[in-house]
């Protein structure tokens, strides 16, 4: 009989997986990042040329109304600046000089139109505004119809013989003054001289003869 020959098989040994700690391992420590240092913004105090105030604007707030308000330099608007306030005046219908006057602002720079309306659109004219409502008013009366009282005047006839009319009458005025005058200013002829009240009231003074004394012949 046949010996069976048995082959030895050798076995390898299996590769052992690596074993992970899980244990928390002690991190490093990292430096804390730095912040970024901020741009230090420059700011600029604005004078306001109407109310005389001081305002402190950065450069993004100076850049942003620039261009909202259409001004060529930061130059010029730093010339014409106008403030909150001073624009809000401005509105209610005060000239340039009230509102000077009222803060006591030494700033005398002519302030032309065009760079008033960048400011405020609609700039009232209160001296305009006052003759406009006065010109209504007037035509206002006059278009207005008109009421025509009546009034009745119901007289007495007058009488000459009651020396009370005849005062009435003659008090401010001489009643006949044709006969004052071709009597050469007097009222001989006149039937209301007795009652009379006129202070031209007058008679002709009388002649007086005058005798002269005859002297004796020595």
């Amino acid at each position: 009989m046949k010996k069976k020959i048995i082959k030895k098989t050798t076995i390898k040994p299996s590769k052992k997986a690596k074993v992970v700690d899980t244990k928390p391992s002690k991190k490093a420590k990292v430096p804390p990042k730095k912040k970024p240092k901020k741009k230090k913004q420059t700011k600029a105090v604005m004078i306001c040329i109407l109310t005389n105030q001081k305002i402190t604007l950065s450069k993004e707030q100076r850049v942003k109304q620039l261009t909202k308000l259409q001004f060529d330099s930061e130059e010029d608007y730093q010339k014409y600046y106008i403030s909150r306030e001073g624009r809000k005046l401005l509105k209610e219908g005060n000239t340039i000089e009230e509102i000077r006057k009222q803060f006591n602002c030494d700033n005398n720079l002519e302030i032309p139109l065009g760079v008033l309306r960048r400011y405020v659109k609609k700039v009232k004219d209160k001296a305009a505004a006052e003759q406009r409502a006065k010109k209504k008013a007037i035509m206002e009366t006059l278009n207005e119809p008109r009421k025509i009282h009546e009034f009745s005047y119901i007289r007495k006839p007058m009488d000459f013989s009651n020396p009370q009319d005849v005062i009435a009458l003659t008090t401010n005025a001489c009643w006949c003054p044709h006969l004052f005058l071709d009597n050469d200013r007097s009222c001989e002829g006149c039937q209301l001289f007795k009652n009379c009240a006129c202070h031209l009231r007058t008679l002709k003074p009388e002649k007086k003869t005058s005798s002269k004394k005859s002297k004796h012949a020595k």
